[in-house]
This record gives C-alpha cells, sequence and structure tokens, in this order.
C-alpha cells in the first residue's frame, strides 16, 4: 500500500513518517511510504503513480502560493485520483473549503500514534474494499445494454469467436457471452493477478490451484 505525507514541518514529516514505519511493523501492512515537503514534489508523484494510494496532505504552506485544498482542486480538474485523501490541519475551519475534493477525512494536530493508527487501519481497509469491488464493462451479445462485471468475481475468460469476437466470461455464480478482443481485456485485468495461460484463455490466478500446459485445475469454489 502506498502511503504519501506532503507537509512543510520538516519535525511533524519525520515524527509521522517514524509513526508509520512503527505500525507497518505492528501490523505488517507492506506499506511503500513517501514523504515531501512541498506541493510540486507532491503533483509530480500524483501524476506518476498508477497505483491506489493514501494521502495525508498538510492544508496550509507557509512559503507557497496555495494551500493544499487549492492545489488538489488544480489537480483533480483534469485528472483523476486513484487513491483516498485525508487533510492535516491545526484549524478544523477550513473544512468548508474542503468539499470539492472529497477528502476521506480531516486529522486535526497534534497527532499520536493511537489516532493514526485508527485512522490507517480504516483507510488501507476502505481501499482494500474498493479494489475488490472494482468493476470492467462489457457489452453484451444479447442486449444493446452494456453490463459491469465485478473483477474479483472472475474466474476465467475464453475467446469463443474470433471473427465474431465474442468472448465468454465465468464468475464465481454467473456467465456473460460478450463482444469484445481477448488482448484487450488481458492487459485492463493483468495488474489484478490475471495471466493468458493459452491463446484463448485468461485466467485469475486467485481461483486457479494449478495450470499446465495442457490443462486448468480450478481451486474448489
Amino acid at each position: 500500500m502506498n502511503i504519501i505525507i506532503c507537509d512543510d514541518n520538516l519535525e511533524f514529516l519525520k515524527s509521522f513518517k517514524k509513526m508509520l514505519i512503527t505500525l507497518d511493523v505492528q501490523y505488517n501492512l507492506n506499506l511503500k511510504i513517501f514523504s515531501y515537503s512541498n506541493t510540486e514534489t507532491l503533483i509530480n508523484k500524483l501524476t506518476s503513480l498508477n497505483e491506489e494510494f493514501i494521502l495525508f496532505l498538510d492544508i496550509e504552506f507557509e512559503n507557497e502560493s496555495k494551500n493544499g485544498i487549492q492545489v488538489i482542486n488544480n489537480f483533480i480538474d483534469g485528472s483523476k485520483m486513484c487513491g483516498d485523501l485525508y487533510y492535516l490541519t491545526n484549524y478544523p475551519n477550513f473544512v468548508f473549503d474542503s468539499f470539492n475534493t472529497h477528502p476521506e477525512n480531516y486529522i486535526l494536530k497534534p497527532l499520536t500514534i493511537d489516532n493514526l493508527c485508527r485512522i490507517l487501519l480504516k483507510a488501507v481497509r476502505n481501499i482494500s474494499e474498493k479494489k475488490n469491488k472494482k468493476f470492467i464493462e462489457c457489452r453484451s451479445v444479447n442486449s444493446i445494454d452494456s453490463i459491469n462485471i465485478q473483477i474479483n468475481k472472475i474466474v476465467y475468460i475464453e475467446l469463443i469467436s474470433s471473427p465474431k469476437r465474442i468472448i465468454k466470461i465465468v464468475t464465481s455464480k454467473n456467465l456473460f457471452l460478450i463482444h469484445g478482443r481477448l488482448n484487450h481485456y488481458a492487459k485492463i485485468l493483468e495488474k489484478y493477478k490475471f495471466v493468458q495461460v493459452y491463446r484463448s484463455f485468461i485466467v485469475n490466478l486467485n481461483y486457479i490451484h494449478h495450470f499446465s500446459s495442457n490443462k486448468i485445475i480450478p481451486r474448489v469454489l
């Protein structure tokens, strides 16, 4: 899990990072921690990061023309954030200024490790739940309407007809026939532990017990 902290108070930044490392070891969270003292380097990181993250962002930056709320407002105006935002502040009156940036919560300073523990564990759980509930949009063979299929429920995808671009998606409970290209879904799903094992099959490794050159053995569902 990627954790990003941005605060111009270097002592606070150091203390925050130290608490995160302590909690990471205690709860085995496998955190990747990135800390920044200015918003320019923060935005560079957000622009290049394609994975889920939790961002802890100070609101007031003493030597910058914009505060944290304005910086995030400008960023999400042209980009899509794939993470959860938590504002750090000494002043709760900033709350109403930040509605457009959709923060998860506000954290009042000074911050104790007990408060951070409660906030962090909930934040990690929220990100995990969102990740498990991601969907892909598909065009059904039997309807002109699109259907949304939950990614973590997909067991495998099979190419039925290449000329007609018909694909079968098998989930833990249903079967769907859709239009599309197999390599398109292979590219979308590779970051979710899906692998194209044969020319016409993509499998979800979370559901596969074993596969070889000529057979696939699924886990018991």
